[in-house]
């Protein structure tokens, strides 16, 4: 059977099936823990205790004298914590309610305000403003009510006190130690007892408890002339701590050294910083010389990172039946990095206590040994470092990006005017240049630039994308579109295998995700699925036109179907937002490059197969094992429980992250800039875009995936206008190689010789 004979929009149709069911086998394949095992993938613990010690790093706990945390990590699993909350600046308020949420949540000034009842009259103002009087011997938080209203205007679905009111309703009972009060330099009282956040139910509440003036001691050598009377906390601690329970401790001298630091000089913050963690060690190695760890889980946590920002913290759990080793959990699915949304889920699966459907975070769980200690640690250490790194090139580097089209419009538009072969060369390699800058931003993931510094980092950028670019000129420059497709396919291969191996160069690069912002720790990000479509699109138009007949057109449509599958399958992309803008992107460039008409119900079919297809993935990725769902089968797992609630929540959270960086992101400039040039070249010589078109008549399909692509890359994924704007740096660099390319008059030389019966156009150049 002749399969060029086929109807072709039944072949389309068969494509998309075909890729379907490699997906479908996918997951089921790679599966392989039993259903069972996400259930208490830490084991179960009698009582659990939080040890928190605030803004404290894996490059803190390598660098100090610190032998009780040090014994206790190497029992435990650790990993970086990623605090990022709902903004960037995390603070302690924000990084203890989302504790104790499971969800992004936002804390409150007020939220430090902690008294144990009866505390004078506050208990009954307290009751006045919640309805609820505190009993006496419990800790009530007099910031309830604004950390409930700052949270119901949010678009998160968090329930403040969550884990809270989980254990008091399983009868687990709650007590927090804490006071990071200081006076300042007038005599005023800070009150610092933010850590109630952390346990207190959906009322305010916490069972039991100690947070006054007694855990504290006067000491001028420490900052604001107080410090932790260290055994009065581990009496607490321990007159606390008994079977099912928990008890969160806080290492408070940890927040007055944070708040005297802005006040020291430079040196002197170190001396401040070294005291509170060597104080903080030391309360450590007592509180746990009455505690059975038989029978106890310990968490090491910071929940918030220096000067309220969002770099790594400390995590680490040392429980009964745990190998030391790496943490992960579901919504990182990456060894070794964990989210503080991660942890209410973590404490209530120890003690057996259900799990409520409002947390997103996820059981976490053991995720191999890591080396040693010592390799854990350097690797926890730099992977911080490298996110650090990362964000402070990022804003540069698109800025540039962006920039440089202006520059190469302005070119371009001066070579126009000149027969300088020469100049065009140079411009038309600089086109190219622009384009292999994306991919080698990946390849700079894999050396250590955080420590060679900046300028070595532009080094490797700049030399590395003209060396990479005068590269494929040199070698494909003889036919019209062979640098071009050759650099879009160098951006489609690099990006297809480091997805398929698992995403190692998407991580801590420019253009791939970082756990700082923690919007992605696996699959493919949103710049990354940016570029990755509009290459796709590019090239299968270019590829349909490059080989001659019916063959070069299926070929594109087949990198289509490949672009779709990578791109939206669990186990690779994993990307419910790319798949929904890009199935019917794909499809309306292969109906197109077919030579069928699109009309309305043509999109209405594309988008119907686009909700199904994703539908179909959520499903497959639902009967994967919890911990190794994306969060497309959270997501539809939350549908389950909650109602399309969840999903409400979900969309206008995207719409409101969209619309609220259009005015603040640097790609918006993009749209303005490549629509202004086009406009010229439409008022000077449209006739250099139409001999394009007529050159290369595949292009106009492209350009109608293309549009579709970035509508619906701008309406589905929260990255929002930097989805379009790198489409169209991407788009802008090739249209301008093209107009350049074309007027070289250059053949075409089509793979096959001749075109077959049912070739859409003849094999010879226009």
């Amino acid at each position: 059977m002749n399969c060029n004979r086929l109807n072709p929009k039944l072949k389309v149709l068969a494509l998309i099936g075909i890729g379907l069911a490699v997906v479908c086998a996918g997951p089921s394949a790679l599966a392989a823990s039993p259903e069972g095992s996400a259930d208490a993938p830490l084991g179960r613990a009698e009582s659990v205790l939080i040890f928190s010690i605030p803004t404290l790093a894996w490059a803190d706990v390598t660098a100090e004298a610190t032998p009780h945390l040090d014994a206790l990590l190497r029992q435990s699993v650790i990993a970086d914590l990623s605090v990022r909350s709902v903004t960037r600046d995390t603070s302690a308020t924000d990084g203890y309610t989302t504790l104790n949420s499971g969800t992004r949540a936002e804390g409150a000034p007020e939220g430090m305000l902690a008294y144990l009842s009866p505390e004078g009259t506050l208990a009954q103002q307290f009751a006045v403003q919640t309805g609820k009087r505190p009993a006496t011997g419990e800790v009530f938080n007099l910031g309830l009510v604004p950390v409930l209203k700052i949270n119901e205007s949010l678009l998160y679905g968090a329930e403040v006190g969550a884990l809270g009111t989980a254990l008091s309703q399983a009868e687990v009972s709650r007590a927090v130690i804490a006071n990071g009060d200081h006076s300042t330099a007038l005599g005023q009282m800070t009150y610092r007892r933010e850590a109630s956040l952390g346990l207190m139910d959906e009322h305010g509440i916490i069972d039991s408890g100690e947070v006054g003036r007694r855990l504290l001691e006067d000491d001028v050598r420490y900052p604001f002339g107080v410090r932790y009377n260290n055994e009065e906390v581990a009496v607490s601690v321990w007159s606390f701590l008994k079977p099912k329970s928990v008890v969160l401790v806080e290492a408070s001298d940890m927040v007055r050294a944070a708040q005297a630091q802005l006040l020291a000089t430079t040196a002197q913050q170190e001396v401040i910083r070294s005291q509170a963690i060597a104080h903080s060690d030391a309360l450590l190695g007592l509180v746990l010389k009455k505690v059975d760890l038989s029978k106890t889980a310990v968490l090491v946590v910071a929940p918030n990172a220096v000067d309220d920002g969002s770099s790594l913290t400390v995590v680490g759990i040392r429980a009964p039946q745990v190998q030391p080793g790496l943490l992960s959990s579901g919504t990182t699915r990456r060894a070794g990095f964990v989210q503080t949304v991660d942890i209410a889920p973590s404490v209530a699966g120890f003690l057996g206590v259900p799990i409520p459907s409002s947390m997103e975070g996820t059981l976490m769980e053991r995720k191999g040994s890591g080396g040693t200690y010592e390799q854990r640690t350097e690797m926890l250490v730099s992977e911080n470092e490298a996110a650090i790194f990362r964000d402070s090139v990022v804003g540069p580097a698109s800025t540039l990006f962006v920039l440089v089209q202006l520059l190469l419009w302005v070119l371009a538009i001066f070579t126009f005017s000149r027969s300088s072969t020469g100049l065009r060369k140079g411009v038309e390699i600089a086109t190219l240049g622009v384009l292999a800058y994306l991919p080698i931003t990946y390849f700079a993931g894999i050396f250590p630039f955080e420590q060679w510094g900046s300028a070595a980092f532009w080094a490797f950028i700049i030399l590395g994308s003209a060396i990479v670019a005068s590269a494929i000129y040199a070698l494909t420059q003889r036919f019209l579109v062979d640098p071009l497709l050759a650099t879009l396919g160098s951006i489609l291969v690099l990006l297809s295998v480091d997805i398929v191996i698992g995403g190692p160069l998407q991580f801590n690069t420019v253009f791939g995700y970082t756990p700082t912002v923690a919007g992605r720790f696996n699959g493919m990000g949103n710049p990354a699925f940016s570029m990755f479509a509009a290459s796709a699109i590019m090239a299968a138009a270019l590829i349909a036109y490059r080989v001659a007949g019916r063959r070069g057109t299926w070929l594109g449509i087949a990198l289509l179907g490949w672009a779709v599958l990578l791109d939206g399958a669990p186990f690779w992309g994993a990307d419910v937002g790319g798949a929904l803008a890009m199935i019917p992107a794909a499809g309306v460039t292969a109906w197109m490059l077919l030579g069928l008409k699109v009309r309305a119900r043509t999109a209405a079919l594309w988008g119907s197969i686009s909700v199904l297809a994703v539908i179909g993935l959520g499903a497959l990725d639902l009967t994967r094992p919890p911990a190794e769902r994306t969060h497309l089968g959270r997501l539809l797992a939350d549908i389950g429980t909650n109602g399309y609630e969840a999903l409400n929540t979900v969309v206008l959270r995207k719409l409101d992250a969209n619309f609220s960086v259009l005015s603040s992101s640097v790609w918006t400039l993009m749209l303005p800039l490549v629509f202004a040039f086009i406009a010229y070249l439409f008022w000077k010589s449209p006739w250099r875009l139409q001999t394009i078109a007529e050159r290369i008549p595949q292009e106009r399909a492209a350009v109608a995936g293309l549009i579709t692509a970035m509508v619906l890359g701008f309406a589905l994924n929260d990255s929002g206008i930097a989805v379009p704007g790198i489409m169209l740096g991407v788009i802008s660099a090739s249209l301008i190689h093209l107009m350049l390319r074309v007027d070289d008059d250059l053949p075409r030389e089509s793979v096959a010789v001749g075109a077959d019966e049912n070739s859409l156009e003849p094999s010879s150049g226009a």
